[in-house]
């Protein structure tokens, strides 16, 4: 199927007022045809400016559309021509005062809604959840800063919860407590609750307890699986556990929700410590309405560098890190732990919190990213085998095809083959399917002025590349956010002030 032209799009007139007007600021229909969208991001007579940048101490907070500044404090829209009061959205100020907000104590939740409803349509507003050091649950309305709701989890006593984030196999929310072990006498490894949104509603809350699961220590949920690992210095022994079976009806001790009268008073947790008796108000939090008998379904056990393994791909395949080798990938089939073939990858230069393996957003191309020091490479498996399909690098190709006999003869090397790391931050949008890659060009002679590269996602073709007006530095943390005509980058430097800038797509001036 031929792709749409310029040509054929309707109706004219609006398609000749985007060409004369900068494209962030025209609000209509059109903007948000994607293909057509995509053409302009290709053209040569559009180009990214920078519209702001913002210096501050300490770490930005990026959510969708939302700059979080002054400590996550202020809020403001990354589609504003500037960052000051006035154009500051709100202030959550009054609801987080001496809170510390870190990524695992904020999550925003914005989606459009795809099934027909009767309920109220303030039930499906855009939310940003925030924990507390009290056990609670901020409910936010994400566009004005409204104080939609507090919702208590539970008392002190039984734990502190710290971590709220998004389960996207079961869509649900998931918010875990730290490690219990010395404040339940070593029976409680840690209690989990998961939620369902729009409206919020309670599903179950469950504790891991030592008896059932023996010798282990901490506890992470993700795509429908329980993982549990034991540290065994160096290393990690990794248990996977199916979360299917946790949730069996034959686990639940009764069904209940927010604002409903607890009616088992006599089994529940939070009765025994508090009067109230409505869930999740006034010292009444969720009770364990789910006990774990016996061990759920094992899925995979297995002896690893880190207690993280990526799950992807079709069918399911994951990846870990060998006993000892910190700085190799291997690949394997889930069903029958089968080994892929060249599914061992090492890195050289190998940099912990840089270099991974994972796979790709896009789960129709079945594809893995390897994230190197200097390329972005790409593999699938073909019959069992990994193939590598590809790469995308800041520096042109040309340049590392003779880099090891340039660094043996050190009187032809070049004072960019040193560099560590010239690869530094990726993103990739959905919507255009382009990926946005940051870096450096190591063929330049500006080897500190960053360069923005947009290649293309099925065939790796090199889109657009220019240049930014900052000076970047391998030591600092890059996060690249692309939303088709805005690309926003976070610069995080852990010794001094971090920077966030934004960049806009817009016609360049018409020359008279």
């Amino acid at each position: 199927m031929q792709e749409p032209s310029l040509s054929l799009l309707r109706p004219p007139q609006v398609t000749e007022l985007i060409r004369k007007c900068q494209t962030g600021c025209v609000k209509n229909l059109t903007r948000y045809n994607l293909q057509f969208f995509r053409k302009l991001i290709e053209a040569d007579e559009f180009y990214f400016r920078l519209v702001y940048s913002h210096i501050q101490r300490g770490k930005f907070f990026q959510r969708f559309d939302k700059l979080f500044v002054h400590n996550g404090r202020h809020v403001y829209n990354l589609r504003s021509d500037r960052i000051n009061d006035s154009t500051r959205l709100y202030s959550i100020e009054q609801y987080v005062r001496g809170l510390k907000l870190a990524d695992h104590r904020v999550l925003a939740i914005k989606s459009p809604i795809y099934t027909p409803t009767m309920l109220p349509r303030s039930k499906y507003r855009p939310m940003l959840l925030i924990l507390n050091d009290h056990n609670k649950l901020l409910v936010i309305d994400f566009d004005t800063g409204e104080l939609i709701d507090t919702i208590y989890l539970g008392s002190m006593e039984r734990c502190k919860f710290t971590y709220i984030g998004w389960e996207k196999y079961m869509e649900t929310i998931l918010i875990q407590s730290t490690d219990l072990m010395a404040q339940t006498d070593g029976r409680v490894i840690s209690y989990n609750i998961l939620m369902s949104i729009w409206p919020l509603k309670f599903i179950a809350c469950f504790d891991i307890e030592c008896h059932i699961f023996e010798r282990q220590r901490s506890t992470n949920i993700s795509e429908g699986m329980l993982i549990l690992s034991n540290p065994q210095p160096p290393d990690q022994f990794v248990n996977i556990y199916s979360l299917t079976d946790i949730l069996d009806p034959e686990n639940y001790k009764w069904y209940t929700d927010i604002d409903k009268h607890c009616t088992n008073e006599e089994r529940c947790d939070e009765c025994w410590r508090s009067e109230a008796r409505v869930v999740g108000r006034d010292g009444h939090g969720f009770p364990t309405n789910i006990i774990i008998k016996t061990k759920p379904r094992l899925l995979l056990s297995i002896l690893t560098c880190f207690p993280c393994i990526e799950f992807g791909y079709n069918p399911f395949h994951y990846i870990y890190s060998p006993p000892g080798q910190r700085d190799t990938f291997n690949v394997e089939r889930l069903e029958g732990r089968v080994p892929v073939i060249n599914g061992s990858i090492t890195f050289d230069n190998y940099l912990e919190e840089h270099n991974k393996l994972l796979f790709h957003d896009d789960p129709v191309e079945n594809r893995i990213i390897s994230i190197e020091s200097h390329k972005l490479a790409f593999y699938k498996i073909i019959n069992n085998v990994l193939t590598r399909r590809g790469e995308l690098s800041p520096t042109p190709p040309e340049f590392f095809d003779d880099l090891q006999v340039r660094m043996r003869n050190q009187r032809k090397a070049k004072k960019n083959d040193n560099m560590y790391k010239s690869f530094f931050s990726h993103v990739y949008d959905v919507d255009t399917e382009i990926f946005f890659v940051l870096g450096v060009d190591l063929s330049s002679d500006k080897p500190t002025t960053p360069v923005m590269c947009l290649f293309d996602n099925f065939n790796g073709q090199l889109l657009k590349k220019f240049p930014l007006n900052f000076k970047a530095e391998e030591s600092n943390d890059y996060d690249l956010w692309a939303d088709r005509d805005l690309l926003f980058i976070n610069e995080n430097n852990s010794f001094g002030p971090s920077r966030a800038m934004c960049y806009r797509l817009e016609r360049l001036p018409i020359e008279i």
